[in-house]
């Protein structure tokens, strides 16, 4: 695109903010962490029990991993654009590195069988991926882009970028907006190969897309978390 934005993006993890340059202006946003109730049921929505097309379906209805996404184009009427993404959260890079190339092994060992053969293994490979929670970066949340709609073009002029999940803890509804910094990882990158694993897991074959210009992955760098549980406000109860 001829009027594309010119955008760079650092992360100072030390001082614990985002330095986003986006054509002359420059701003800077504070570095925040998950919130620890969301990643506690994103954790919790690795566990299975057998690994059967009943655990499947439990998961695919939690709808753990899904967050609508907002982006904003200032050319357009109604200029915020929503979307729903597959999102997860992502290991430090170095830990990607040390160990992409075995799990795009392990999801291609999958082919040649039927998608319910593969269960307890996809499942058991997702477990192990967050298993150790020390690994994860406490700083970003990733998705994959397989559409190239709105939502990358829109990131492509303004990385400015809004998250709303939702989850139940403890019997209650919570949710929360989380204002990010989205920065596009390419094609071939291993944060990109990496994405691409986590959303082919439970699909039914390997996304092999790599020709498409659009195939991307987000780093959603978190900058703001605002509290957004309808139980919390004043004259709104949700039933038991």
């Amino acid at each position: 695109m001829g009027d594309e934005s010119k955008i760079s993006i650092f992360v100072e993890r030390e001082q614990r903010r985002i330095v986003t340059n986006i054509d002359e202006f420059r701003y800077f946003t504070p570095l925040k962490t998950i919130p620890p109730g969301m990643l506690k049921v994103m954790l919790k929505g690795t566990d299975y029990d057998k690994g059967t097309i009943e655990d499947y379906m439990r998961l695919v209805n939690s709808r753990v991993f899904e967050g609508t996404v907002g982006t904003y184009s200032s050319g357009r009427i109604f200029p915020v654009n929503l979307a729903t993404k597959i999102i997860f959260p992502t290991l430090y890079d170095e830990i990607i590195e040390e160990i992409i190339d075995d799990l795009e092994g392990e999801i291609l060992s999958f082919q040649g069988r039927t998608f319910e053969a593969t269960l307890e293994d996809r499942f058991r490979l997702l477990r192990n991926i967050f298993l150790d929670d020390s690994k994860i970066d406490p700083y970003r949340l990733g998705a994959i882009e397989i559409y190239g709609e709105l939502t990358y073009k829109n990131i492509r002029h303004n990385p400015k970028a809004t998250i709303l999940y939702r989850w139940q803890e403890d019997g209650n509804s919570r949710s929360i907006q989380i204002n990010c910094i989205a920065q596009i990882e390419p094609p071939k990158s291993n944060y990109f190969r990496f994405m691409r694993v986590l959303r082919s897991l439970f699909a039914r074959k390997f996304m092999d897309l790599l020709g498409e210009s659009y195939m991307v992955a987000y780093k959603f760098w978190i900058c703001d978390l605002i509290p957004k549980h309808l139980d919390d406000r004043h004259g709104f109860t949700l039933a038991r």
